[in-house]
């Protein structure tokens, strides 16, 4: 069963089941109908993906996947564990270091080849729709959405972007809509590492400056920040928390933004 695919199945229920009687449903699958017409576009993209990098070795296969696409399914169990071991899981479920690379591309191109802060705003905009339908939405894609729109809208009014109102405005609006994502660990991380980014970063870095060059300084604060703020929250589930974590994230920086930007190439081919 892929993404976009209409189940049908049947359950039984128990006659005698009172109203508020808890019940182990069994649905059986009886037939599965894939979708048609500009629903199969993500799915059809997602599946010619895979197909274009099945001869890679297998963790280099996985690696690309949830890296590009946020398809972790072919990741070897092993690969998956030293992810999270090392803190690296955030690589493949796709999070704000992706969007930003995109979002960062697509702004590039569109203030040297577009003309007018409308036509900016529209393409940065459609950029995060479209990315948020590759990857799915999931609750951390969603956020990082909220935060696109929000930028889109400061470029179509000529204002300068900032993350923090943008990340506010997005979680308050998301959160109304759909109060479960308050209950998302994956959701409750993303936004305490953006804030993390917006608040602590720059203080940290500026500590750091006095000690070290001042782009080291900053390349440090970013995952150490983030870092921090997550840890809480990584503990209530997972409560091994390495303190290789920040070190493995400043050698996996220099490789998040041409893989994302080659891969979305390769994909759009």
């Amino acid at each position: 069963v892929e993404v976009g695919d209409a189940v049908a199945a049947t359950v039984t229920v128990p006659s005698d089941l009172a109203p508020l009687d808890a019940a182990l449903w069994r649905p059986t699958v009886t037939g599965v109908s894939k979708p048609s017409g500009w629903r199969a576009v993500i799915p059809d993209v997602r599946t010619a993906f895979r197909g274009a990098v099945a001869g890679l070795p297998d963790r280099t296969r996985g690696l690309v996947l949830g890296m590009v696409i946020g398809d972790t399914t072919q990741m070897p169990q092993e690969q998956e564990e030293a992810m999270r071991v090392s803190g690296l899981p955030h690589l493949t479920a796709v999070s704000v270091s992706h969007f930003a690379v995109v979002a960062a591309a697509v702004a590039w191109l569109a203030t040297r080849l577009v003309p007018g802060r409308a036509v900016r705003a529209v393409l940065l905009c459609a950029a995060g729709f479209t990315f948020t339908a590759l990857v799915l939405p999931q609750p951390s894609v969603v956020r990082a959405l909220t935060m696109v729109v929000a930028i889109s809208i400061g470029v179509l009014l000529g204002r300068r972007a900032s993350a923090l109102p943008a990340l506010a405005s997005g979680v308050t609006v998301l959160v109304a809509i759909d109060p479960t994502l308050s209950t998302s660990y994956g959701f409750a991380m993303s936004v305490a590492a953006v804030a993390a980014l917006a608040l602590w970063a720059p203080r940290l870095a500026s500590r750091l400056e006095r000690h070290v060059w001042p782009s080291v300084a900053r390349l440090v604060a970013i995952p150490t920040a983030a870092h921090l703020a997550v840890a809480p929250i990584i503990v209530l589930f997972d409560p091994g928390i390495g303190l290789y974590s920040t070190p493995a994230n400043l050698l996996a920086v220099p490789f998040v933004a041409p893989i994302t930007v080659v891969g979305l190439v390769a994909v759009g081919a």
